[in-house]
């Protein structure tokens, strides 16, 4: 009896794992561009996403806290990846998980604060001491003659701080980041009410109000910081006086030396001497608008959709490459913050934090209604009266 070999002429096949992560790939990034198409053009399945697949809606009581006693502290601020707080001459830093990580001791009472990058400089208010603060490191402190009214810190540390009560109107004084005097101001006439050194430490733009005369003047003077160090009173380089019926508010340097003042009646760009209108208030319907992003600006436009329905579009505009972004949320909004790329947006028991490409970082829900806002880099606080919710952004 002949046995038949049933796999003689056949071709053995391989399983061939190759083309199957092939496979594998390509429809798992066809999944991928299709929920991202989904996920920019469709608001209802964004906010699905955003909810139960990125999870970037939070809750109060379900984050990491801070205890205080705002009753006893209302010295609450933050900077670089720090939660901060100053009382009993104590600077304390948290981090995200509510850890205190460092703490300084600054014999500072009444304290105004500004910040940038890893940089925090405080002052007394009206008062004469001042410090620029890294972490647990303290650069320098320092006692000034006069009552300090305005302090500023650039990004590298470098500080500039005005003055009053001396024998002139106004003192500038600016600082290197390891507390070295550059220069001194003096303005015989003039207040000053803003100040902001370039981030390549070669200017100083500040903003005075000339109050002598019947009508309120404000001006924006550019110093040239390597001249001033030689001889202050020939370093302006330029100055722009405010239209009549103007009044210049703020003031803020990004990057290629675009200075952004917020005025009365909109908000001016002033590059190379060359001075453009870029918001115009005149619009009643923007609410909220400000230059305090990093080399961003945004306004917020308020319009009524229904009865009982009203409509907020956040607009944002990169000062360097011009690209416009836009983010449109339901609600009348109360309150703004704003830090490096990230803008906090209170409608009352909710906030939106919102990064400056248009998209939703995180939404925070409460049960009550939110009155103050910390941000710093990828962290926020919100403060209540005895706790500080902290969120990951």
């Amino acid at each position: 009896m002949k046995i038949l070999n049933i796999k003689k002429g056949r071709k053995s096949r391989r399983f061939d794992k190759k083309k199957l992560m092939k496979l594998v790939l390509t429809i798992g990034i066809i999944i991928l561009a299709i929920s991202a198409c989904m996920y920019i053009g469709n608001k209802n399945v964004r906010d699905f996403m955003n909810k139960y697949i990125l999870k970037k809606d939070v809750t109060e009581n379900d984050l990491a806290i801070i205890p205080i006693n705002l009753e006893g502290n209302k010295n609450i601020y933050s900077y670089y990846k720090y939660i901060t707080t100053l009382e009993n001459n104590i600077l304390s830093n948290y981090t995200s998980s509510g850890k205190k990580e460092s703490e300084v001791k600054l014999d500072i009472n009444n304290p105004m604060y500004e910040s940038n990058n890893q940089f925090l400089i405080v002052a007394e208010k009206d008062g004469n001491k001042i410090a620029l603060v890294s972490g647990e490191k303290i650069f320098w402190e320092k006692e000034i003659e006069g009552n300090i009214s305005k302090i500023h810190v650039n990004r590298n540390g470098y500080s500039a701080i005005s003055v009053t009560g001396t024998t002139y109107k106004t003192v500038i004084i600016v600082f290197d980041q390891n507390g070295k005097e550059l220069f001194k101001t003096y303005l015989s006439n003039t207040l000053v009410v803003d100040l902001d050194i370039a981030n390549d430490n070669k200017s100083l733009a500040f903003m005075e109000l000339n109050t002598t005369g019947t009508v309120v003047q404000s001006y924006v003077k550019i110093i040239s910081i390597e001249k001033a160090k030689k001889s202050p009173s020939d370093a302006i380089e330029y100055t722009y006086t405010a239209e009549t019926d103007e009044l210049i508010i703020n003031i803020k340097y990004q990057d290629k030396n675009k200075l952004f003042m917020i005025c009365n009646n909109g908000i001016k760009l002033l590059e190379e001497e060359t001075v453009e209108k870029v918001v115009d208030f005149s619009n009643k319907s923007i609410k909220f608008s400000d230059i305090e992003l990093n080399n961003h600006y945004y306004q917020i436009v308020e319009e009524t959709t229904s009865l009982l329905k009203t409509e907020s579009t956040v607009k944002f505009k990169n000062v360097v490459s011009e690209k416009e972004s836009v983010y449109i949320l339901s609600g009348t909004v109360k309150k703004v913050y704003s830090y490096g790329e990230i803008i906090a947006v209170n409608l009352g028991s909710e906030v939106y934090f919102i990064n400056t490409n248009g998209w939703l970082v995180k939404k925070y829900t409460s049960t009550q209604e939110v009155q103050k806002i910390v941000i710093c880099n990828n962290l926020a606080g919100i403060v209540y009266r005895d706790k500080i919710e902290l969120i990951n952004l």
